[in-house]
């Protein structure tokens, strides 16, 4: 169900701490009456976005005239940005507005791989 908005809705400021407790000013919206459907538009407010680059090498390596070896390294979230989760939108919800999940960190895999 939608909620109901009475009053301007707009994103919190702070530090980022601050704005992961409580995304957006709640105190705007409130359980829809009985019946109805609330009246907040889809999209009023978006969540924090992703920022992330991934990086893969690879190098091979010839050994004999059939025979190869090949290196890869794959480096993921390569800045290891955090990729924060969407806040709650469920109003009845004591962690409406708040963001509770993140992404994962930086990750790296490296593999060997024997062609012939």
């Amino acid at each position: 169900d939608q909620a109901d908005v009475a009053g301007t809705p707009s994103y919190t400021s702070g530090s980022r701490g601050d704005r992961i407790q409580k995304w957006f000013t709640t105190s705007v919206f409130r359980t829809a009456k009985e019946g109805t459907f609330g009246n907040v538009g889809r999209n009023t407010l978006y969540g924090p976005g992703i920022f992330n680059i991934d990086f893969s090498a690879h190098k091979s390596i010839p050994i004999t005239e059939h025979l190869r070896l090949q290196y890869r390294a794959e480096f993921f979230n390569v800045l290891n940005h955090p990729i924060l989760g969407n806040p709650g939108t469920t109003v009845t919800s004591g962690s409406f507005g708040r963001i509770t999940s993140a992404g994962a960190p930086r990750v790296i895999q490296m593999a060997l791989k024997l062609n012939f």
